[in-house]
C-alpha cells in the first residue's frame, strides 16, 4: 500500500469514529437521529471516489451502524426511516462509483486520444501554418460579419424607433384629426377615430353593431354603395363628393366624402376622410338665394321704371281728360277713380323701387329701440288671436344711419308676418344687441365688412316654415296665404340690403321662425 492509501485509510478510520461519536452525541445528549445522519456521506463519497467498488464497504457500514446505533439507543429494530437512510448511503455509494468508473473510462480514452494526437501531430504540424492563416482569414471574416451584423442590429433598431415614433406621430394625428376618419369594409366599420363618433354622436358599439350605410341618408344610399363598389372594383370614381347623413340626435348632416383603396387584413378596404359641409351647404344656398334676389331686385327695377313711366302717361292724360270736361260729373267719377288707381300703384312701385335696392332715402342717426316702441305700438289689435309681443334692448345697442320711414316699413313687414305665422295665442320677442364681425364673420355674411353692427332679433312661437319656404321669402309677391299680397318681406330684404346691412331667417317646422337683421353701427 502506497503512502497516499496509508492515509486515505488513516482520514477514514479517523471520519468513521467522527461518526460514532456523533452518534453518540446526538442520540444519548441532544436526542435527534436524523441531523447527524447527513455528515455519514462525507466517508461515504469519498470511499467511492478513493477505491470504486471496494469502496461500498464505507457504505455498508454506516448503513449498518445507523440500523445498529438506532436500535440501541431507541429498541426499536427495523424503523423505516432508518432502512431509507441507510438504502440511500448504499445508492449514493454506488452512484458514485459508477461516476467514478465513467470518469475513469473518459480518463482512458482521453489518454488513447492523446496518442492519437500525438500520433498525428507531426502530421498536423505541416498544416500549422496553413491553419493558422486560414483561422486568421476566418477570423478577420467574422470579425468583419460581427460588425456588420451590428451595424444591421443598429440599423434596425433605429429603423424600428422610427416606426415606434412615425406610428405615435400618425396615431397622434388620426385621433386628434379633425376629420371623420374610418375605414370600411364590406359596409361595416371595421377601424374609426374619435372624430367619426364626434361628428355623428353614436358611440363605439354602434359602430361595431351597425353599418356605414345605415348612417347614410336613405335618398343618398344608392349613390354612396355605387361610389364604394365602383372604387373596390377599380372603376374611375370622383376622389370625393357629398352627401347626407343622419346625426344621433336626428339632424341631417351635409358631408364630404374622400376615399383610397387599402388592404385591411388581407382584404380591399377604403380609408375614409369624411368632413362636415354642413355649414358650406348653408352658405352655398345663401350665396345662390342672394344671386336670386339680386336678379330679381334687377328685374323689378326694370318693371319699376318701366311702370312709373306708363303710370305718368295714364295721370297725364287722367289730368287733361277731367281739365277737358270739367262739368261731366261721370268724367269726373271715372277720374277719381283712376286716381286712387294710380296712387295704389305709385305705392307698389315704390315698394318696387325698395326691394330693386333704387329707392332715394334720407339716411339720420336711428335708435332702434324708439323705433322699435313706435312700431309695434302701431300694430293694430286682433280680436282672435292673443299675441303677446316683448322687446328686450341691450344698453350697450348702437344707433344706426338708415332712413326712418324705410325701417319702419321692414319692422311692420317682419312683424306683422311674425304675428300672422301664430294661429291663436302666442309670443313674439324682439331683441336688440351689438355684433362684432370680423373678416372670417364678414365672409360668412356675403357683402358685409368687418367692423361694428347693431343687431336685431324678431323671434316667434308660430308654426315655423319648411326649407323650401324659407327659400321664397324674400321673392316679390312670394305668400303662403292671400294671392298678391305685396313686397313686404321683399321690400325688407331690398331696404337693409341698401342699408349696407344684411337680413336672413332661421326657421323650421314646428320651432317657429327667427328674422335676424344686421345693421353698421354709427361711428
Amino acid at each position: 500500500m502506497t503512502s497516499s492509501g496509508h492515509t486515505r485509510s488513516a482520514v477514514m478510520a479517523a471520519m468513521l469514529v467522527a461518526a460514532g461519536l456523533l452518534t453518540a452525541y446526538f442520540h444519548g445528549t441532544l436526542g435527534s437521529s436524523v441531523l447527524f445522519t447527513h455528515l455519514f456521506y462525507i466517508p461515504i463519497i469519498l470511499g467511492a471516489l478513493w477505491w470504486g467498488r471496494r469502496g461500498i464497504s464505507v457504505a455498508l457500514f454506516l448503513s449498518l451502524f445507523l440500523v445498529v446505533s438506532h436500535w440501541l439507543y431507541t429498541k426499536t429494530l427495523f424503523n423505516a426511516d432508518d432502512l431509507f437512510r441507510a438504502l440511500l448511503f448504499v445508492v449514493v455509494s454506488v452512484l458514485v462509483i459508477a461516476l467514478r468508473e465513467k470518469i475513469l473510462s473518459t480518463e482512458a480514452a482521453l489518454q488513447q486520444q492523446i496518442i492519437a494526437h500525438e500520433k498525428a501531430r507531426a502530421e498536423l504540424n505541416r498544416y500549422q501554418v496553413r491553419l493558422e492563416e486560414l483561422v486568421r482569414e476566418r477570423t478577420e471574416a467574422l470579425m468583419a460579419a460581427n460588425r456588420k451584423l451590428h451595424e444591421e442590429i443598429a440599423e434596425r433598431e433605429k429603423i424600428n424607433s422610427s416606426l415606434r415614433e412615425s406610428e405615435n406621430q400618425y396615431r397622434l394625428l388620426f385621433d386628434n384629426a379633425n376629420e371623420a376618419i374610418f375605414i370600411a369594409q364590406g359596409e361595416q366599420i371595421r377601424f374609426h377615430n374619435p372624430g367619426l363618433t364626434a361628428l355623428t354622436g353614436y358611440s363605439n358599439e354602434q359602430f361595431t353593431d351597425g353599418t356605414f350605410l345605415s348612417l347614410v341618408h336613405p335618398e343618398d344610399r344608392e349613390l354612396v354603395t355605387n361610389r364604394y363598389r365602383q372604387r373596390l372594383a377599380g372603376e374611375p370614381v370622383p376622389a370625393s363628393y357629398p352627401f347626407r347623413i343622419h346625426a344621433a340626435d336626428g339632424s341631417t348632416l351635409w358631408v364630404e366624402i374622400n376615399s383610397v383603396l387599402i388592404q385591411w387584413q388581407g382584404q380591399m378596404a377604403t380609408l375614409n376622410f369624411l368632413r362636415d359641409i354642413s355649414a358650406r351647404k348653408k352658405l352655398e344656398a345663401t350665396i345662390r338665394q342672394i344671386q336670386k334676389m339680386d336678379a330679381i331686385g334687377v328685374l323689378a327695377g326694370g318693371i319699376a321704371h318701366k311702370f312709373n313711366n306708363a303710370l305718368a302717361g295714364i295721370t297725364g292724360n287722367t289730368d287733361l281728360l277731367k281739365y277737358s270736361l270739367p262739368d261731366n260729373p261721370a268724367v269726373k267719377r271715372y277720374s277719381e277713380a283712376v286716381f286712387r288707381s294710380v296712387h295704389e300703384m305709385v305705392g307698389l312701385t315704390q315698394q318696387l323701387v325698395a326691394y330693386a335696392r333704387g329707392g332715394k332715402y334720407q339716411p339720420e342717426k336711428q335708435s332702434l329701440s324708439a323705433l322699435i316702441d313706435e312700431v309695434v305700438s302701431l300694430m293694430p289689435s286682433e280680436d282672435e288671436k292673443q299675441v303677446h309681443i316683448e322687446t328686450v334692448f341691450a344698453a350697450d345697442t348702437p344707433q344706426v344711419e338708415a332712413d326712418r320711414l324705410q325701417l319702419r316699413t321692414v319692422l311692420l313687414a317682419v312683424i306683422n308676418n311674425a304675428a300672422e305665422a301664430i294661429t291663436k295665442a302666442g309670443h313674439i320677442r324682439i331683441e336688440t344687441f351689438s355684433a362684432q364681425m370680423d373678416e372670417t364673420a364678414a365672409d360668412a355674411f356675403t357683402g358685409l365688412i368687418p367692423g361694428w353692427y347693431a343687431a336685431l332679433s324678431i323671434t316667434d312661437d308660430g308654426k315655423g316654415m319648411p326649407e323650401s319656404v324659407r327659400a321664397r321669402v324674400f321673392e316679390p309677391f312670394f305668400s303662403t296665404k292671400f294671392i298678391g299680397r305685396g313686397l313686404g318681406m321683399a321690400a325688407a330684404y331690398g331696404i337693409i340690403k341698401n342699408h349696407g346691412g344684411y337680413i336672413f331667417i332661421d326657421s323650421e317646422p314646428g320651432r317657429g321662425t327667427v328674422v335676424n337683421i344686421l345693421l353698421p353701427a354709427c361711428p
